[in-house]
């Protein structure tokens, strides 16, 4: 196996926050509505 290059590590990092993030949502009963730093909606 060939070692990851710093781009395919940077997308496999966001993977792994974007699972992670996803997990915490369905933690909660009634997810709100979360927003980025510019207040747009990312997730509803």
């Amino acid at each position: 196996m060939y070692p990851m290059d710093r781009i395919q590590q940077k997308h496999a990092r966001q993977i792994d926050l974007l699972e992670n993030l996803t997990a915490v949502i369905q933690d909660y009963p009634n997810p709100a509505c979360i927003r980025d730093e510019t207040g747009k909606f990312i997730f509803c």
